[in-house]
């Protein structure tokens, strides 16, 4: 259960990483 739980916490970690760097772009595109 730990392996699993090592895994599934470095998966939400990169997708949080990769939303974060997608953040930015999405503002740019955002007038306000």
């Amino acid at each position: 259960m730990e392996v699993l739980w090592r895994i599934w916490f470095r998966n939400v970690t990169i997708q949080l990483l990769y939303l974060f760097s997608c953040v930015p772009k999405l503002f740019s595109h955002v007038d306000f």
